[in-house]
């Protein structure tokens, strides 16, 4: 059975967020950055994500969202290798390393996995 987890990032904001708590084992096929909202913006923000506390980057490095400027516009992320099973009950968070310069730049990030 698949399963979609979505949740919004201010790339304006340093530091770690929390995106979703996983339901169930989860294997994921597919992460993605959307941009949902962006204002003046001048540069992109950098970010990781995972379930490694303190750096969250064992899903996805961190990587710069390089144009990814248009809203509706989304990039497919490249997940590490091996991708690992996600327990159930795993917190995963996304980890903005580097702030978007601009007034503002919203993300929804996704991931489709299987369960």
């Amino acid at each position: 059975m698949l399963r979609r987890y979505t949740a919004a990032v201010d790339g304006k904001t340093s530091g770690a967020v929390d995106l979703f708590t996983t339901v169930k084992d989860i294997h994921p096929l597919a992460i993605r950055a959307k941009l949902t909202v962006v204002s003046g913006l001048v540069s992109v923000c950098t970010l990781s994500i995972g379930t490694n506390a303190a750096t969250y980057n064992n899903l996805i490095l961190a990587v710069a969202l390089t144009g990814l400027t248009t809203v509706g516009s989304y990039l497919q992320l490249t997940p590490v290798s091996p991708v690992a099973m996600i327990p159930a009950a795993t917190l995963v968070r996304a980890n903005v390393t580097v702030v978007a310069v601009g007034t503002t730049y919203t993300l929804e990030i996704g991931l489709l996995g299987d369960e």
